[in-house]
């Protein structure tokens, strides 16, 4: 008997399996790269927001020491 795939009847069978594994696992990867892409995504918002709240504040404490009253929201 020789070694070839004709040898070995449950290779033909596995590699399915194995092939929906690998699928399966990449699928999963890009699952999961999109939702760290998403959180990063999040994380610029909340530090957009932070900025923007930084410089609101900073311009109401200007305002406070020019004697001039912010503006109501």
């Amino acid at each position: 008997m020789s070694d070839t795939l004709e040898s070995v009847p449950w290779i033909n069978i596995s590699l399915p399996w194995i092939n929906d594994d690998i699928q399966g696992i990449e699928e999963d990867i890009q699952g999961r790269a999109a939702f760290i892409q998403g959180a990063e995504e999040g994380i610029q918002g909340k530090r957009a927001f932070i900025q923007a709240a930084a410089h609101e504040s900073h311009f109401r404490n200007y305002l406070q020491k020019e004697g001039r009253p912010p503006d109501p929201k």
